[in-house]
């Protein structure tokens, strides 16, 4: 992915939400985007799901060299999971293929359940992988349809996923395993993290720091440690001191 001097303005704004965002990201790397409200995170995340065109400048998403034909394409590359996620009423099953004009293996199912650390709680539901779901996945704690949704992104086997903020409901260690499994199973996938914790882009190969539409600082957790100032504050107010 390249993305150069991009600018953002919604529809009927008087400011751009975004002002000449600049990266690269290469491919099977992890990018890591953190910020506070207002910064600009959710407005880069809906550019990059061709959502609303940009202002000026430019986004190239690339896999083994070629790059998507059209917007529908464009769509198609990007595996999106929100931190809010919803399940319907249906099975387990039913809830990872939705969206799949293929037949789904049960080997399949359960290796992206095992990747998004959902194997363990599936396995113990009678029926397994049909076990019920109920309307708004309501007999799930908010963890397990976190999980089950970056089970069903997985399945879709995209060149780049992006988590937004869809991890927020797992402890560290969960959390910390899942990206792990991501990285050693999906090596070719780039990751994109958008996260409010400092302890989740850890394993980031950088990270982008936004503050009111613009880039203020590009690096990895220890770097932006060193460099910028805001990032440490923030590292600070959830741990309590510069780990």
């Amino acid at each position: 992915m390249q993305v150069k001097e991009l600018t953002f303005t919604y529809p009927d704004a008087a400011q751009p939400s975004l002002r000449n965002i600049s990266f690269d990201m290469n491919q099977g790397q992890i990018l890591g985007i953190i910020g506070g409200t207002g910064s600009g995170k959710s407005s880069l995340v809906q550019v990059l799901l061709g959502l609303y065109p940009a202002d000026k400048g430019s986004i190239d998403l690339y896999r083994d060299g070629c790059s998507p034909r059209n917007l529908e394409q464009w769509r198609s590359w990007i595996a999106y999971v929100p931190q809010k996620v919803e399940l319907f009423k249906g099975t387990i099953r039913s809830n990872l293929t939705l969206g799949f004009n293929r037949e789904v293996s049960d080997q399949e199912l359960w290796q992206a359940l095992e990747i998004a650390q959902a194997k363990d709680f599936v396995s113990e539901k009678e029926g397994l992988l049909d076990a019920l779901v109920e309307a708004g996945g309501r007999n799930f704690s908010g963890g397990q349809k976190q999980r089950l949704s970056i089970a069903r992104a997985v399945l879709r086997q995209a060149p780049f996923l992006i988590l937004d903020d869809a991890t927020s409901a797992l402890d560290t260690i969960t959390e910390s395993k899942l990206l792990k499994a991501i990285r050693e199973n999906l090596p070719n996938t780039s990751l994109i993290l958008i996260s409010q914790r400092t302890s989740t882009l850890q394993m980031a190969d950088q990270i982008l720091l936004l503050e009111k539409g613009e880039l203020l600082a590009v690096g990895k957790h220890e770097e932006l440690m060193k460099t910028s100032q805001v990032y440490r504050e923030i590292n600070a107010s959830q741990h309590g001191k510069e780990d």
